[in-house]
């Protein structure tokens, strides 16, 4: 199982609780932690744990992203974004972006700027919306495709009624309105993927390549 980090991961771990629900932060009342601490990336098992984990990964000819990978973030490559994200998180001023302003005795105004815009600009990998919201990006999605040699950019994020196709099929948006009732499945047959998507009751439904 490969896990790829989200907005909603780098918010808890940068110490945004703003959408962690009542029943989410019971949990870290039993151990008595505020939910944010029990994220902690330098200091819990579990926080160490998630900020291990890539922004973006690719399988095969298959890139994943939880927002989507735009040309503003394509000059990285994979390893290169993916070492970044680590070794800022680790840095002190990680679990201080969402204050109001940067300690500039602690850290530099810049630093926090730029930390803060890597995270959470709206092009970052994290929180991109715009591959799904539209269908005028196919130049672009073809530059991310053949920089990282995939064929198939599988993105989150951005909900829809069911999981869908875009782009005649190089664009997968996997986030349904009614969380984790639907999951795709790609069967790789010698250089195509079989496309699958299987509800909630276990039915299989072949996945339309025509963009939607």
């Amino acid at each position: 199982v490969h896990m790829v980090l989200g907005n909603h991961e780098i918010m808890v771990m940068s110490g945004d609780v703003r959408y962690v629900t009542p029943k989410e932060k019971q949990i870290a009342s039993f151990y008595q932690v505020s939910y944010s601490q029990m994220f902690n990336p330098r200091e819990t098992v579990i926080g160490k744990w998630m900020a291990g984990k890539p922004g973006i990964f690719k399988i095969d000819g298959v890139i994943f992203a939880h927002g989507g990978v735009i040309t503003d973030y394509g000059s990285h490559s994979a390893q290169t974004f993916n070492d970044s994200v680590y070794k800022f998180i680790q840095e002190p001023v990680f679990t201080h972006l969402m204050d109001n302003g940067p300690d500039t005795l602690a850290y530099s105004r810049e630093k926090w700027s730029e930390r803060r815009d890597f995270f959470f600009d709206s092009y970052s990998p994290f929180w991109y919306r715009g591959y799904v919201q539209s269908d005028t990006l196919s130049q672009y999605l073809a530059f991310i495709l053949s920089k990282h040699k995939a064929k198939i950019h599988v993105v989150g994020h951005t909900s829809g009624p069911s999981i869908r196709s875009k782009y005649k099929g190089k664009l997968i948006a996997t986030n349904v309105d009614k969380f984790g009732t639907e999951m795709l499945l790609l069967v790789r047959k010698k250089k195509k993927y079989l496309r699958y998507k299987i509800d909630s009751d276990g039915n299989v439904a072949k996945l339309d390549l025509v963009a939607q």
